[in-house]
């Protein structure tokens, strides 16, 4: 065995050393070119995971910011575009949310007719004035208002209401582009002077195509004492001219009959600057001497323009289901003529 291995052994000895030398040069040069491949394909795995993302983590956050911005935008122009738009068709259709948020100087006469189901005919008037006063201080206002047994435009058009002119002083204690803050002090003369003063907090919450308005407002009469009422508004801004409203209205007094509601849903339409309408449900309701449904009311309003600004005619269509008439609908239409100055 050994004398068969060693020649063997020896010639490779004599081989190794002849050719040692290329040997050599040859493995150094292939370990050279391996770890230059390998020193190569690290770097590029490299440049691959770790050069593209600075870029990538920037094109991200800015189309994060771009995005987050973009919506803040469209939340913002949205919300402002639900209550701006609110508040216009509110002022045009003169109703009482519209008149509550009057600042500048007005002047408005009413004359009301209505036609009831019978053929008998009755009329109303209606004087309002908002002056500012800017000499004695720039939140400051005048409002006098002739009205009904109550401050609403649904009180006016009561048969059984008592006239009444209210003269009080408006101050705005705080208004910012969402909320107001008002109080008023003055007197109520039907006929006799009798002292009021009312406190009104409004507050606008946006969510995009909605809005959630809450009004509270706390007042006091000489003669009837302490009272509130509590107003939430849920709008829906729809199209181009329509708004969706919900309204919930808690009223107590100490004249009350218990907590009185009414309870509304309306959509209101803006045919042009000129023209506009309103399709209105109402439920009314009372908790003492027990809790019942007082009336449902249906009812249709278009308002329209007829010369100017400041010369309007309404007609207003209303069925009434009330329970002293055992819920039987009771037809009845409204006209107004309304001259605003200025």
């Amino acid at each position: 065995m050994n004398a068969y291995t060693w020649p063997r052994r020896t010639a490779g000895t004599v081989l190794y050393q002849r050719h040692r030398k290329r040997i050599v040069i040859i493995i150094v040069s292939c370990l050279l070119v391996i770890g230059f491949d390998a020193y190569a394909e690290q770097k590029m795995e490299s440049g691959r995971t770790r050069q593209p993302e600075p870029t990538d983590v920037n094109e991200n956050q800015t189309w994060q910011t771009n995005a987050s911005e973009m919506l803040d935008a469209t939340h913002t122009q949205m919300s402002k575009s639900v209550k701006d738009f609110a508040a216009r068709i509110d002022t045009f259709l003169a109703n009482d949310r519209g008149l509550e948020e009057e600042k500048g100087d007005r002047l408005r006469l009413r004359l009301i007719s209505r036609f009831d189901e019978d053929g008998n005919v009755s009329f109303k008037q209606h004087v309002s004035i908002h002056l500012k006063l800017p000499k004695i201080r720039k939140r400051f206002m005048l409002v006098m208002e002739e009205l009904g047994e109550g401050d609403q435009l649904d009180d006016i058009k009561k048969e059984d209401n008592i006239e009444e002119l209210n003269a009080f002083f408006r101050l705005i204690l705080h208004e910012t582009e969402h909320e107001r803050l008002d109080f008023d002090t003055g007197l109520s003369f039907k006929p006799e002077p009798n002292p009021i003063g009312r406190v009104r907090y409004r507050i606008d919450i946006n969510f995009g195509r909605w809005n959630f308005r809450p009004t509270q407002l706390i007042y006091w009469k000489l003669d009837d004492g302490f009272g509130e009422t509590s107003r939430l508004d849920l709008e829906r801004y729809l199209f181009d001219r329509d708004l969706l409203r919900f309204t919930e209205e808690v009223t107590w007094s100490e004249v009350s009959s218990g907590v009185e509601f009414i309870t509304t849903a309306a959509y209101l339409r803006a045919f042009s600057d000129l023209a506009a309408c309103g399709l209105f449900f109402n439920i009314f309701a009372h908790t003492r001497p027990s809790a019942m449904i007082d009336s449902y009311r249906l009812s249709f309003t278009y308002r329209r323009t007829i010369y100017k600004h400041w010369i309007y005619f309404q007609v207003e269509p209303v069925l009434e289901a009330p329970r002293d008439e055992d819920f039987r609908i009771v037809p009845s239409i409204y006209f107004m003529l309304e001259t605003a100055f200025p």
